[in-house]
């Protein structure tokens, strides 16, 4: 197997994001986003005393592995987008034009109204 790719990888604790590695793949590409939910079992007190809860990205990230941090945010208004992006991300989201813009539907145009 050439590369392995892990979507939600921020999600996964490390010993699940270390069965697909059992291929013998050359290459790991970890997608996810660590300012998001955590694996579900990182909200059991045992998980948590015993050392479960850090994702493979997240011990990654944390030894100085590089990566890819995708800025640009299509999905909420403006409006909404500045308070993640201040609390979590420390302002470097940036807003799509297209976010919260005029949408079509069937061939009319109508402004959608602020949240």
């Amino acid at each position: 197997v050439e590369t392995v790719l892990v979507d939600e990888a921020a999600q996964a604790i490390e010993a699940e994001t270390l069965v697909p590695l059992c291929l013998a793949a050359r290459q790991l590409v970890l997608v996810g986003d660590p300012m998001q939910l955590s694996a579900t079992v990182c909200h059991s007190d045992a998980a948590r005393k015993s050392g479960f809860c850090r994702s493979m990205m997240e011990r990654l990230m944390g030894l100085g592995q590089e990566f890819i941090m995708l800025q640009e945010q299509y999905r909420m208004h403006p409006e909404i987008s500045r308070f993640p992006s201040a609390r979590f991300y420390g302002g470097r989201l940036v807003d799509v034009a297209s976010a919260g813009a005029t949408p079509s539907r069937g061939g009319r145009t109508f402004q959608l109204p602020p949240y």
